[in-house]
C-alpha cells in the first residue's frame, strides 16, 4: 500500500471544498478514505470512501480550522495517512 502525497484542497460548489490527492501508484481498486477533525493530531472522523482521487465535501466550519487528510485501503492493508490540509 503506498503513502499517498500531494493532497490538496480547492474551492467547489458552494460552500463545497473539493480534496484532491495523487494517486501515488496505488492500483485501481484501492478505496480511498478522507478524513476530517478539528484538530491537527487527532480525533478524525471518516467523510466517505471512494475509489476516485477527488471528494466534494461541506464537512468544514467557518468559524475554526478543519484539518483534512486521505487515507488508502486495500485487502486488509491501510496506508499512513496523506500529509494534512487545512481550511
Amino acid at each position: 500500500m503506498q503513502f499517498i502525497f500531494n493532497l490538496t484542497m480547492e474551492m467547489a460548489t458552494g460552500a463545497a471544498i473539493r480534496l484532491r490527492w495523487n494517486r501515488s501508484g496505488n492500483s485501481q481498486g484501492t478505496i480511498f478514505i478522507p478524513e476530517a477533525s478539528a484538530y491537527l493530531d487527532h480525533d478524525y472522523i471518516i467523510l466517505d470512501t471512494t475509489t476516485k482521487t477527488t471528494i466534494d465535501t461541506t464537512e468544514h466550519n467557518a468559524t475554526r480550522a478543519t484539518f483534512f487528510r486521505v487515507k488508502a485501503k486495500k485487502n486488509d492493508i491501510t496506508s499512513e495517512a496523506s500529509n494534512v490540509v487545512a481550511m
